[in-house]
């Protein structure tokens, strides 16, 4: 009776570390969930998961950026909040599928887009398509980037830089290190180099004398630290390449 009792003793104690893990296991897949639904949710960017090309669910971000509710967006494929035609001249609809194709074998896609909002106002974004096994179907999660503001300043950074290099004064950029990362056509022609690619990486001061490089640290420096720019005329000697002085 006693060996009889034991037996049921472990069978019990056995049944209940099957419960104890089991009740474990779904704890632990709650948090992960909960951890889930916080990072959807406070994302910056848009996320939206896609059944082939329909969209069936979408974090808040994305109501903001798309300038709708989520009625108005869940159900929808992404050619609705996109124009006909991508700025290469490729439909929406043929190279969307291709990328979500190409997603659903398996490999990532990383690609800039021209969405628009549900009211038809375009926007640039930037996107990455990641395809996910659930229950051996295939879904889609997008992450969608506005990227307009981005844009426009790569773009005023850009006609900046063409006015920079087509001026005929000397001008320069440095870094904190005061070493050179921009220099215009005249200043490399001043300094008597053939191209920008001989000076960049490298201090301002390889191009003077100790003398020169004393006074600019005293006159001029502390001006360039408190303003981040200096400006006026100055005459020196400077070495151009190969250590000639000019």
């Amino acid at each position: 009776m006693k060996k009889k009792s034991d037996e049921t003793h472990k069978k019990n104690t056995g049944a209940q570390d099957n419960i104890n893990r089991l009740v474990q296991t779904e704890e632990a897949l709650r948090e992960s969930e909960i951890k889930y639904q916080i990072l959807f949710e406070s994302a910056s960017d848009a996320i939206l998961l896609m059944d082939q090309n329909i969209y069936i669910d979408c974090n808040q971000k994305t109501f903001e950026m798309f300038g709708c509710t989520k009625e108005q967006i869940i159900g929808q494929s992404p050619y609705r909040f996109s124009p006909e035609v991508q700025p290469d001249g490729r439909k929406s609809i043929e190279k969307g599928m291709e990328k979500i194709n190409a997603a659903i074998k398996g490999q990532p896609q990383y690609f800039e887009w021209r969405h628009c909002h549900y009211d038809g106002t375009l926007f640039g974004a930037e996107i990455s398509l990641n395809a996910f096994n659930d229950k051996s179907k295939y879904f889609i999660q997008a992450i969608v980037r506005n990227v307009t503001d981005r844009k426009r300043t790569e773009d005023i950074l850009r006609r900046q830089t063409n006015t920079m290099d087509s001026a005929i004064d000397g001008m320069a950029i440095l870094n904190v290190e005061r070493e050179y990362i921009y220099l215009n056509k005249a200043h490399v022609k001043i300094y008597g180099y053939e191209n920008e690619g001989e000076l960049l990486g490298k201090s301002w001061r390889v191009l003077y004398d100790s003398d020169v490089i004393k006074r600019f640290e005293q006159e001029f420096m502390p001006e360039l630290s408190l303003k981040g720019y200096w400006f006026g005329v100055y005459s020196f000697f400077f070495f151009g390449e190969g250590g000639n002085s000019h």
